[in-house]
C-alpha cells in the first residue's frame, strides 16, 4: 500500500470576461497557476523475515490551468450587490508530474490534462470559495528498479500509477 502523507498546494489566478449574458452572469476565459507536493509512503513491505521495504517519494505537479468559466454573482465586475457567487468551467491543465524512470533520472512531461471545475462561495469584504477540481486521466509516477535488497543480488522493480485525481480547497480572494 502507498499513502500520501504531507501535501501542500499553491494556486493563484486571474480571469478575463469576454462574454456579458446578463447583468449578473459572464463567460470568462481563466489561465492560473497550480504547484503540489505530496510525499508518498509505502507501508513496510514484508518480503521474508530478512528483508523489508520502505521508502517515500515525492511527487510534483506544476502547470497552468487554462478554461472557460460561467461566472455568476459577485464574480461578475458589473454586479457587486449580489453577494453569493458561483461558477462552472472546464478546460486544461498544461503541466504534468515528476516522473522517475529506469535510468533514475526524473522526467516533467507538460502535457495537456482535461479537468473540469465548481466553485460556490460569498462576498464579505474579501471573497471566499470552496472549489473543487477534478483531472482526468492516467500517470505513470514511478517505474524503475529500487535497488538490491536480496544478498543473491535480485533487484526489486518499483511501479506507482494512477489517475490525477481531484482537490477541493477554500479560496480567498482579498483584491
Amino acid at each position: 500500500k502507498i499513502r500520501s502523507r504531507h501535501s501542500f498546494m499553491v494556486h493563484g489566478g486571474t480571469f478575463f470576461p469576454f462574454v456579458l449574458i446578463s447583468d449578473n452572469s459572464i463567460l470568462a476565459f481563466s489561465v492560473e497557476f497550480l504547484g503540489s507536493y505530496v510525499d508518498l509512503t509505502h507501508d513496510s513491505v514484508l518480503f521474508h523475515s530478512k528483508a523489508v521495504y520502505k521508502s517515500s517519494e515525492s511527487i510534483i505537479m506544476l502547470g497552468i490551468p487554462v478554461s472557460i468559466d460561467f461566472k455568476s454573482g459577485a464574480d461578475v465586475p458589473l454586479n457587486k450587490n449580489n453577494k453569493t457567487m458561483f461558477s462552472l468551467g472546464g478546460g486544461l491543465f498544461f503541466g504534468g508530474t515528476n516522473r522517475y524512470t529506469n535510468n533514475n533520472t526524473q522526467q516533467f512531461p507538460f502535457l495537456p490534462i482535461p479537468f473540469i471545475k465548481a466553485e460556490a462561495g460569498f462576498f464579505a469584504g474579501i471573497a471566499f470559495k470552496l472549489r473543487g477540481a477534478a483531472y482526468f486521466g492516467k500517470s505513470n509516477l514511478i517505474d524503475r528498479p529500487t535497488g538490491n535488497i536480496f544478498a543473491d543480488g535480485d533487484v526489486m522493480e518499483t511501479k506507482t500509477s494512477g489517475g490525477y485525481g481531484y482537490h477541493v480547497s477554500l479560496v480567498l480572494m482579498p483584491f
